[in-house]
C-alpha cells in the first residue's frame, strides 16, 4: 500500500491539518474525505509530489485538478 496525505489549509470550513493514510491508489482519498465538510479544498501528496487538488462541492460533486493544472 501507497502512504498518501491530504493537506488542508486554514479556512472558514475548518483548520489546517494533513491527514496520513494508506490505501491502493490516490482514488482511496475519497473514502477519506467523505468526513470532510462540502467545500473544504485538500491537496493530495504522495511521495513529495502533489497530485491534485480536490473539492466537493455543495452539491456533491467532486471537482478534482490534476498536479499538472495545478503547477501550469
Amino acid at each position: 500500500m501507497q502512504t498518501f496525505n491530504l493537506v488542508f489549509k486554514n479556512d472558514s470550513l475548518g483548520t489546517a491539518k494533513t491527514v496520513e493514510f494508506k490505501g491502493q491508489n490516490a482514488a482511496s482519498a475519497f473514502k477519506v474525505l467523505e468526513g470532510e465538510r462540502d467545500a473544504r479544498r485538500a491537496e493530495l501528496w504522495s511521495d513529495g509530489e502533489q497530485l491534485a487538488e480536490i473539492v466537493r462541492d455543495r452539491s456533491g460533486v467532486w471537482q478534482i485538478k490534476a498536479g499538472h493544472e495545478i503547477r501550469a
